[in-house]
């Protein structure tokens, strides 16, 4: 008898608490929750222990995401959020010396905040781009391994289940007399198609989901140009990411005006959809 096992390295995060810093998708200092990434060996999936170290991450409790950081940075790391109820007494906590630390980015945010014509077009193109960086590994990785989203385990469901459900239905109206065998088929086949349109269809959903909003709500202050969101793309295309092959400029379009109600027209008049 052949047994196969399962078995190889995955990454394991392991939460270590809370921390100020710094959002760049917020674009403030926010509350994140702090993180070691290891990459250990398993098992059917389960891991032996923390695995090597391979950097630390951190969450941000508002918006959700991820950046990379450096634990040198922080002077202690909070176990609980009620030991820091407020901003102020979790910087100073954790990081007394942000202000310092983000000078440069704290003072192009206040240029920033009075308008768009106080800051270089050098800067502007790299704070459109910033965004897709944050997302970037998070979609990578998510593309990489097969996920099964609700639209994909109902079809399963229904090409299981739908044929005897109704079938059974059927008879109990009084309509027996309808071949069993050729409406079980059908019903089945319609489900298997089921199950590969929705799986084909889910990466997109993912995106809808997840990150076209994130990138909408960053990249709401710039109302970037459909050329903008192009050269962005194409760059991340040369530098071989999957996420522009995936990604529907359209929608991701149509997100970023849902979060610009002031701009009818729409990305600066630039697409109408």
């Amino acid at each position: 008898m052949i047994v196969f096992i399962y078995w190889g390295t995955k990454k394991v995060v392991r939460i270590l608490g809370h921390v100020a810093d710094f959002c760049p998708a917020c674009r403030k200092i926010a509350r994140f929750e702090l993180a070691r990434v290891g990459m250990a060996s398993h098992v059917y999936g389960i891991a032996n222990g923390q695995g090597k170290l391979i950097g630390h991450q951190a969450m941000c409790m508002t918006c959700e995401s991820l950046i990379g950081v450096n634990i040198d940075n922080y002077q202690n790391i909070l176990d609980k959020p009620i030991n820091a109820p407020d901003m102020e007494s979790l910087i100073e906590q954790t990081f007394p010396n942000i202000m310092e630390a983000y000078k440069e980015r704290l003072d192009l945010e206040a240029r920033l905040a009075r308008g768009l014509e106080f800051i270089s077009d050098e800067e502007r193109m790299s704070l459109i781009m910033e965004p897709f960086n944050l997302v970037a590994n998070t979609v990578e990785e998510r593309f990489s391994q097969t996920h099964i989203d609700l639209y994909v385990v109902a079809s399963l469901l229904f090409t299981i289940a739908g044929p005897a459900l109704i079938v059974n239905l059927l008879q109990a109206i009084g309509l027996s007399t309808i071949p069993v065998a050729e409406l079980s088929l059908s019903i089945m086949i319609i489900g298997i198609v089921a199950v590969i349109y929705n799986g084909l269809k889910s990466k997109g959903r993912y995106l809808r989901r997840e990150i076209y909003p994130k990138l909408a709500r960053a990249l709401q202050p710039f109302k970037p140009t459909e050329s903008e969101l192009k050269a962005v793309l194409a760059w991340f295309k040369k530098s071989g990411y999957v996420m522009p092959k995936k990604m529907n400029l359209k929608d991701l379009v149509q997100t970023i005006r849902v979060y610009a109600p002031d701009d009818p027209a729409g990305l600066r008049g630039s697409v109408r959809l």
